[in-house]
């Protein structure tokens, strides 16, 4: 994993170098093959390792955010980049028994705090691995969160059918 971790760190620095080093107003339309196909092999490691997996996914979802933050970023491998990232955190999840409340806390925050969708479907898409306690945390966090953030009725629906599909078993 720690190779793994390396590899992934040089792509997203020199994607990051690459997007800083550009004028205000060129387009820059960066390649994520190198990104997805990183991911594809940590997807592979859940089985065995989804702490670490989990983690790892969480740092590239962290870091290609703050390379689609750059306004002159286009093109879809980034984005991709970024759904791909949450799919293996999702995986990671599955395949291990992460903290319910933990969890909720980095959905939550990540759902409120991220201009680009990430975890907006976390209640719904996580509901298995929250469970009733993680659910309740979930609420809570939303419900003491800033008053109609961009985007906070779509979570609170997300959160409806989680609870919805939990209290049917």
């Amino acid at each position: 994993m720690a190779g793994l971790r390396a590899e992934l760190e040089e792509v997203l620095d020199e994607l990051e170098d690459e997007a800083s080093s550009l004028g205000l107003y060129d387009e820059w339309y960066p390649d994520g093959e190198a990104l997805d196909e990183l991911l594809d092999e940590a997807a592979e490691f859940a089985p065995d390792a989804p702490d670490a997996v989990r983690e790892l996914a969480d740092h590239v979802i962290t870091r290609t955010e703050r390379l689609l933050n750059y306004e002159n970023c286009y093109g879809e491998g980034i984005t991709e980049a970024l759904e791909k990232a949450q799919d293996v955190h999702l995986a990671a999840c599955q395949a291990g028994t992460p903290d319910p409340e933990v969890l909720a806390e980095r959905l939550a925050a990540s759902a409120l705090e991220s201009g680009w969708g990430v975890f907006r479907d976390g209640p719904a898409r996580y509901a298995r691995m929250l469970g009733a306690a993680g659910l309740a945390r979930y609420r809570e966090l939303l419900a003491n969160a800033p008053a109609r953030q961009h985007g906070q009725d779509a979570l609170w629906t997300s959160l409806h059918r989680a609870e919805t599909a939990h209290a049917a078993g």
